[in-house]
């Protein structure tokens, strides 16, 4: 019997996800960029402090400036990776929600290929309008 509802439970998660056309690239990333204003300071997940804007009221495009702009005028080289999967997500009050888990990653390494630092965005997208959804981004 339990494998019997362990079968039924993962054909329904493969079924959920199978009828979810997934966001582009693009759409990622319009996500975060039209979103480049808000403060931070209202993400519990990102709170952000910039020492060389010398403030803690850090929007998300200044925190992915600082992020994505790390190798500037240096040998070092920056790789970005995007992705999302399916997740669930509570909203006020107990509500949980189907949404996108989304990640922006930045990679740093030098001219050998040796690891300098990395950066993460993460932030979650609305299952069907992939708008993103305050309150939810993550940094690390």
């Amino acid at each position: 019997m339990k494998k019997i509802i362990v079968v039924i439970l993962l054909v329904q998660s493969c079924a959920v996800v199978a009828g979810t056309a997934a966001p582009t690239g693009e759409q990622v990333l319009d996500a975060l960029f039209n979103n480049t204003t808000l403060n931070l300071n209202q993400e519990p997940d990102c709170k952000q402090f910039s020492a060389t804007r010398n403030t803690d009221q850090v929007t998300l495009g200044q925190h992915l400036a600082t992020i994505l702009s790390v190798s500037y005028q240096s040998k070092n080289k920056v790789t970005l990776a995007t992705n999302c999967t399916v997740s669930k997500y509570q909203v006020n009050k107990g509500k949980v929600i189907d949404v996108w888990d989304c990640a922006l990653e930045m990679k740093e390494t030098n001219p050998a290929g040796e690891f300098i630092s990395s950066a993460m965005v993460g932030f979650y997208l609305t299952k069907d309008k992939f708008s993103l959804i305050k309150g939810g981004i993550r940094c690390f």
